[in-house]
C-alpha cells in the first residue's frame, strides 16, 4: 500500500512536470487570456470605427486558456445586435430598442425558450405581437414564424441562414453550420439576442449544494449580473441505428423545422467564465488533463 501511494505521488509530480512543459502554467494561461482580451478590443474598435451596432467576444478555451498547442482548439467567437434585446418582463422593454419577450412553456425543449416580438404604442405601452396586428395581405417576414396560438415569434435560424449566405458567397470562408455557429475556417461564430436578466431556468447554480464552499458567495454574487445570450439551439435532427462494435442502439427525435426554429436556447457562458476564471493552476491542470482524455478517447467513439 506504501509503495502505491509513492508511486501515485510520483506519477502526479511527473505528471504535472509534463503539463508545465506544453505550457498548462498560471504565466501562459494569464498571457492566453490577455491576448484574447486584447484581439477582442481590436475587433470592437474596428466594429465601432465603421459604426456597426453589432458587440462581439470570444468565449471558450481560448478565451478561458485551458488548452495547448496539441488540441489544435478552434476559436468560438460570440456576437449580438446592440439593437435587439429579449426580456423576462414587459415593463423592462426599452423604447430605442427592438424588444422580445421571453416564453418558456412545458413544451420548450431542455433549457431552451420562444422570443415573442414586442410592438410599442403610444405613451410607451408595449404589447407582444399576434398575428392579428398584421393584414392579411401582409407577407410574413423570413425573421419572424406565427406559431398556433397565432403569436409572432422570433425566428433563431434567420441570421445564422443569412451568415451562411455570407460565407457561402465569399468562397474563402466555407461557412457551414456547426450546431448553434457557423464554422468559417478555424472559427465557430455565434450569433445572439442579448437578455440582460437570468431567467429562471439558469438560476440552478444559486440553489444547488456547495460542496467546500465553492463557489464562493462573492462569485455567486456577481454570477447573478451576468447576461443570458439567447442562440439557435442547434441541429435537432432524429436518426437511429445499432452500433456493432460497442454493441447498444441510439435514437435521436427530431421535431418540427418551424417549432425548433422559434426555439432559443438560453447557454450560460458568462456564468460559466466566471467559473473557469476562478480555476487555481492545479484546477486548470486537471480540466485540461480531462479534456485530452476526452479529445482522445472518447470523441473517436462518438464520430
Amino acid at each position: 500500500m506504501h509503495m502505491e501511494i509513492e508511486n501515485l505521488k510520483r506519477f502526479s509530480i511527473e505528471l504535472a512536470q509534463v503539463m508545465d512543459d506544453i505550457g498548462v502554467t498560471e504565466e501562459m494561461v494569464s498571457l492566453r487570456r490577455h491576448v484574447s482580451h486584447l484581439i477582442d478590443r481590436y475587433i470592437s474598435i474596428c466594429v465601432n470605427m465603421m459604426k456597426l451596432p453589432f458587440k462581439h467576444f470570444t468565449l471558450g478555451s481560448q478565451n478561458e486558456g485551458s488548452t495547448t498547442i496539441g488540441m489544435m482548439s478552434d476559436t468560438d467567437k460570440f456576437g449580438y445586435p446592440e439593437t435587439d434585446v429579449a426580456h423576462l418582463h414587459l415593463s423592462d422593454c426599452q423604447v430605442s430598442k427592438t424588444n422580445y419577450c421571453v416564453i418558456t412553456e412545458p413544451t420548450s425543449l431542455p433549457q431552451c425558450c420562444s422570443l415573442q416580438t414586442v410592438i410599442r404604442f403610444a405613451n410607451n405601452i408595449f404589447f407582444p405581437m399576434n398575428r392579428d396586428f398584421l393584414s392579411d395581405t401582409q407577407r410574413i417576414a423570413k425573421h419572424i414564424i406565427c406559431d398556433e396560438q397565432g403569436r409572432v415569434l422570433y425566428n433563431s435560424m434567420y441570421t445564422l441562414n443569412m451568415f451562411l449566405r455570407e460565407t457561402d458567397y465569399i468562397r474563402l470562408f466555407q461557412g457551414q453550420q456547426h450546431g448553434p455557429a457557423v464554422r468559417t475556417l478555424k472559427f465557430d461564430c455565434v450569433f445572439a439576442i442579448r437578455c440582460p436578466t437570468l431567467p429562471d431556468k439558469c438560476r440552478v447554480l444559486f440553489t444547488r449544494p456547495r460542496p467546500d464552499h465553492w463557489p464562493t458567495q462573492g462569485l455567486l454574487s456577481k454570477a447573478e449580473q451576468c447576461e443570458v445570450y439567447m442562440v439557435n439551439p442547434g441541429c435537432q435532427g432524429h436518426t437511429f441505428g445499432y452500433d456493432n462494435e460497442c454493441k447498444f442502439s441510439f435514437i435521436k427525435l427530431q421535431f418540427q423545422t418551424k417549432y425548433v426554429d422559434s426555439q432559443f436556447r438560453m447557454p450560460t457562458n458568462m456564468t460559466e467564465r466566471l467559473l473557469m476564471f476562478d480555476l487555481n493552476n492545479v484546477q486548470m491542470k486537471a480540466y485540461v488533463i480531462t479534456k485530452m482524455i476526452r479529445k482522445e478517447f472518447l470523441q473517436p467513439l462518438l464520430n
